[in-house]
């Protein structure tokens, strides 16, 4: 993954992770946009997430699992529109 042509994560997929948590790894979280499109892509595929607004900033906080199983947190700004 790259931010403003400067490589910030570097991602791989070595096959589904095991099913005992050994709690290296909860989630990986990043700043997103457009929360109304990413749930409506996420609806569309018929994936489970969790959507929570952040008490302190109301930043959303929109979980899901990837295809291998790790959870990931996309945060969008507190002034996008969310879920009721």
């Amino acid at each position: 993954m790259y931010c403003n042509n400067q490589p910030v994560l570097h991602i791989m997929d070595k096959g589904r992770l095991p099913a005992e948590k050994t709690g290296i790894l909860d989630h990986m979280a990043f700043s997103a946009t457009d929360l109304n499109r990413t749930l409506t892509m996420l609806k569309s595929r018929g994936l489970s997430y969790d959507l929570r607004r952040q008490q302190e900033t109301g930043v959303w906080q929109l979980f899901f699992h990837d295809p291998n199983g790790a959870r990931v947190e996309l945060d969008f700004e507190a002034s996008e529109n969310g879920e009721s």
